[in-house]
């Protein structure tokens, strides 16, 4: 609604121009209807960018599920499923249970089998270069013909195993259970035996060269043709075995016990003993042919 106030009229280059002088008062009405129509439509709503994650993002940003997420796989060197000539190179199988399996020929190298269960396994032929055996269970386990190079297998329970021909070169059995184990013609140089229990144990015409056995029980154990040159026997339970035909030259055998030992064509020159009834009473003495 508009009220008429007055007219003025001006006279320029002979045209009468006239302006007429009006108030308008807009109603309620006429106030929400010019909102209406002039702020809203005319006006642009300012956009805003939809926070990261959020379900404003709509369908161009999809929030990611749980099935899109794919787990990341572990290296190759952690898996393996154990059998015949497997790959199980660099494996962890700590404290599993593989008694009773059949491992003939597999690659074990590296792997960690600390304290796993290995009774009555078949390892024959298998390939277990620097593994770890540590206090793992290998009662009558079939070991023969193993590469067992460098393996750890302190404290481990190795009683009636059978190691014949296998390569032990190098490898840690200390404090290890080889009661009744079969090491014939075994690969034992460089091994280290300290404080192992070989009692009973064939090591018939095994190689243990430079071997360290100090403090090692090899009561009546079979060591026939043993190659025990340059060993460490120090304080070693040597009695009642049977050395017979066992090169012991260069052996360091001060305080070893080889009462009721058969030394009959033994090779013992250079090596060194000391008698345990006198070894703080005299000097060492030097065993001859």
């Amino acid at each position: 609604m508009c009220r008429s106030m007055g007219t003025i009229w001006f006279l320029r280059g002979g045209l009468v121009l006239a302006f007429v002088l009006a108030s308008c008062a807009p109603s309620g009405a006429d106030t929400v209807a010019d909102f209406s129509d002039k702020s809203v439509a005319n006006t642009p709503h300012p956009t805003q960018d939809p926070l990261p994650g959020s379900t404003e993002s709509g369908a161009n940003t999809p929030l990611p599920k749980q099935t899109d997420i794919q787990p990341t796989a572990p290296p190759p060197s952690t898996v393996c499923d154990p059998g015949p000539a497997t790959d199980c190179m660099g494996a962890d199988l700590r404290r599993a249970d593989l008694s009773g399996a059949n491992l003939e020929g597999a690659d074990l190298r590296g792997a960690d089998l600390t304290e796993t269960s290995l009774s009555g396994a078949n390892l024959s032929g298998a390939n277990l270069f620097y593994a770890n055996l540590r206090g793992a269970d290998l009662t009558e386990t079939d070991l023969s013909d193993a590469n067992l190079d460098r393996v750890d297998f302190s404290w481990a329970d190795l009683r009636e195993a059978n190691l014949t021909e296998a390569d032990l070169s190098g490898a840690n059995l200390s404090k290890a259970d080889l009661t009744r184990a079969n090491l014939t013609e075994t690969d034992l140089h460089g091994a280290w035996l300290g404080g192992a229990n070989l009692r009973e144990t064939d090591l018939h015409g095994a190689w243990l060269g430079g071997a360290v056995l100090s403090g090692a029980a090899l009561h009546g154990a079979n060591l026939w043709k043993t190659d025990l040159g340059g060993a460490h026997l120090s304080d070693t339970n040597l009695s009642n075995a049977n050395l017979t035909g066992a090169n012991l030259s260069g052996a360091n055998m001060m305080g070893a016990d080889l009462k009721g030992a058969n030394l009959s064509e033994a090779k013992l020159s250079r090596a060194l003993r000391l008698s345990q009834h006198h070894k703080h009473k005299k000097p060492p003495t030097r065993l001859t042919a």
